[in-house]
């Protein structure tokens, strides 16, 4: 009976403790800056190895990014798969505002024709969307510094750490019952 209930017990504090980790994982990927309390709460009992592990699983990379965006055109394409949606949308709007605008400028120019004028806009337009292009490529080089500061906060619970580890031997017809406590 003893060695069943030690086979539960473990059984069950792993369940527990893949519950706690998945829970973490799902926190993270779902709104890491709104969820900071809870994941710090979540993240309490786990030991350096683990939470490193959940940090290194999450950590975001600027390079695939910045790579994307530099090369790949100014549409924010990297931003978006950083998981930065706010600053692609940006560069993709004004990058696209920037080339409709040098674009109707130079078909309103082939129309009326007179070429004085319409260059300017032309200029003007291929200024912005180089602009946007550049915001979006600064973002990914930044996004993920931010993002990694800000992850590395959530799965910091604290600077000291009160942890109590409940422990049961069972020898025999013997049940003890101890608890650890760390600092």
């Amino acid at each position: 009976m003893g060695k069943i209930m030690v086979i539960g017990l473990l059984f069950v504090s792993t369940v527990c403790f893949a519950q706690d980790i998945q829970r973490i994982d799902s926190l993270i990927e779902t709104d890491l800056e709104g969820n900071i309390d809870l994941i710090q709460k979540e993240a309490f009992g786990l030991n350096e190895d683990e939470l490193l592990a959940i940090y290194n699983r999450h950590e975001k990379s600027a390079w695939p990014g910045a790579f994307i965006n530099y090369f790949g055109g100014g549409f924010g394409i990297g931003n978006f798969l950083q998981g930065d949606k706010r600053s692609g949308r940006i560069a993709l709007t004004g990058y696209l505002a920037g080339v409709g605008f040098a674009v109707a400028a130079s078909i309103l120019d082939s129309e009326f024709g007179n070429g004085d004028w319409a260059i300017g806009y032309v200029y003007l337009g291929a200024m912005i969307a180089t602009g946007f292009h550049i915001y979006g490529f600064v973002r990914t080089l930044v996004y993920p510094l931010t993002y990694n500061k800000t992850l590395k906060t959530a799965l910091e619970t604290s600077q000291t750490r009160l942890g109590i580890e409940p422990s049961l031997a069972i020898t025999g017809k013997k049940i003890a019952l101890s608890a650890k406590i760390m600092f």
